[in-house]
């Protein structure tokens, strides 16, 4: 799949292509735009020879756009994140720019975002992050969640100004707190760029205290926090993120002063804590980090034994929603409001070896075109397909009883599925979450969604150690 930015005047603003190629998808692309602006009809994609498409996503004075096979709509939303990457670097008021001059050069404001946008492109194709709008969770122990959020709220409260605090771990969410207020939230598509930003830069946040200014699109797209980063233990991973609309030498004192603070109540010394706690100690991090550690690498076994095998799947993603200091999860959403969206899936092994289309990659191709068709949003089921010598058999179906995954009482779920050669394709979207699975085809469309059930509800029993369930919340910014 090949993504680029471009100004409405053609100038490049990112791309991985070589030149040649740019110039010919980038008139496509302003071809595109152009045409569907000159007349009364939207038009969203081309679609080529090949069986591959170009879409495009018009922002202003900038044009994102995408070629490739995959699901379009998909493709889109892809091309969203990627605007949300550029905003969260120079905020909505980059169009202002564009306003002035169309044929502005916008790479010379850019120039250390090539690598955080390719991240986000890469976890549209690895990852279920971008397809279910949600932040991928590292799956700890109840009890250890709970005294790390504890601690992040206490040392929130004791600084004023503290917007939001988040600790991740290896580009994955251990927790985070915010304001009391309900008008002060992180969405989720926020925390999917913090995530990826952690992840991306890992080796340069690595090497210092951080300070910079950030943008959250989803909170706020017209202005800019200013965060605090520090690496509480390198061999986890492990970043604390503490945000403020306050730029001045004491807010960053401050937050240090926090950081030490959470440090000791976590017992982060020795080995692998961060530059400035030092120690020589073996295996420094206590009980906290060793449960960080042991989660890490025990993920892909329990995720295998404990999901996957009982259920017969070969592969499952799990997409949850749960309210910001508690509540009802009940209703879906996108993040935004008083929700953290995140998801749960593990990485793919045997038959799916490789990224492409043999691989990895034909199992998000399906996922995409199954979420598109249960929120209606894009794409949609086609029945009694036919692709070469592969049937597919392409379905939707309502459904009660064995969908009921999230309680006791029988929930109504709209189920899709996808028959493809030996290949069986299953989605459930229901009160609480969305579940994607893929299972040998031999098991046929009933028994494939009665073991999605089961994997989805297994999966909500285990709730309170694979997420951040209740998002813990502060009084309001802190002090």
């Amino acid at each position: 799949m090949q993504y680029f930015v471009l100004s409405l005047a053609g100038k490049p603003i990112f791309t991985r292509l070589p030149s040649e190629k740019f110039v010919l998808q980038s008139a496509s692309l302003v071809a595109l735009v152009s045409f569907s602006e000159a007349s009364s009809v939207y038009l969203k994609s081309i679609t080529f020879d090949d069986g591959s498409a170009l879409v495009a996503v018009r922002k202003g004075g900038i044009v994102i756009g995408a070629k490739g096979k995959g699901d379009r709509g998909y493709m889109r939303l892809v091309c969203e994140y990627v605007y949300s990457q550029i905003v969260s670097t120079l905020t909505i008021k980059v169009q202002s720019i564009f306003r002035k001059s169309s044929k502005f050069d916008l790479r010379s404001m850019l120039t250390s975002t090539d690598a955080i946008i390719q991240g986000l492109i890469d976890k549209s194709e690895s990852t279920g992050c971008l397809l279910t709008g949600a932040v991928e969770s590292v799956p700890l122990k109840k009890s250890v969640r709970k005294e790390l959020s504890r601690v992040m709220v206490t040392a929130a409260e004791k600084v004023s100004n503290t917007v939001f605090g988040v600790v991740v771990s290896e580009g994955k969410l251990l927790t985070v707190v915010q304001p009391r207020s309900p008008t002060i939230r992180m969405s989720s598509t926020d925390l999917v760029l913090l995530c990826n930003f952690a992840s991306v830069q890992k080796k340069t946040l690595m090497n210092s205290e951080s300070w910079f200014p950030l943008c959250l699109p989803g909170f706020n797209a017209g202005g800019f926090l200013y965060c605090y980063c520090y690496c509480l233990h390198e061999a986890a991973g492990m970043f604390l993120m503490l945000m403020s609309n306050v730029n001045t030498p004491d807010m960053f004192h401050s937050f240090q002063q926090a950081r030490l603070a959470i440090s000791a109540a976590l017992n982060i010394t020795g080995e692998g804590a961060g530059v400035a706690e030092g120690g020589k100690e073996e295996g420094g991090g206590g009980d906290f980090v060793s449960g960080v550690l042991e989660s890490m690498e025990d993920r892909e076994r329990r995720a295998a034994s404990r999901y996957s095998a009982p259920a017969g799947v070969l592969h499952f993603l799990y997409r949850g929603d749960f309210q910001v200091g508690g509540g009802s999860t009940t209703t879906q959403g996108t993040g935004g409001g008083g929700k953290i969206v995140q998801c749960l899936s593990p990485g793919a092994g045997f038959p799916f070896v490789g990224g492409g289309e043999d691989g990895r990659g034909r199992i998000w191709r399906e996922y995409q075109g199954m979420a598109g068709g249960l929120r209606g949003g894009w794409g949609g089921s086609r029945r009694g397909r036919k692709t070469g010598d592969e049937e597919e058999d392409d379905g939707t179906a309502f459904v009660t009883g064995e969908m009921d995954f999230v309680g006791k009482e029988a929930v109504r779920g709209r189920v899709e599925y996808k028959v493809k050669g030996a290949e069986m394709y299953v989605g459930i979207a229901g009160y609480g979450g969305e579940v994607y699975a893929v299972m040998p085809s031999v098991v046929g469309v009933e028994e494939g969604v009665r073991r999605v059930g089961i994997l989805g509800r297994r999966i909500w029993e285990d709730r309170e150690e694979l997420f951040v369930v209740n998002p813990p919340v502060f009084g309001n910014m802190g002090g």
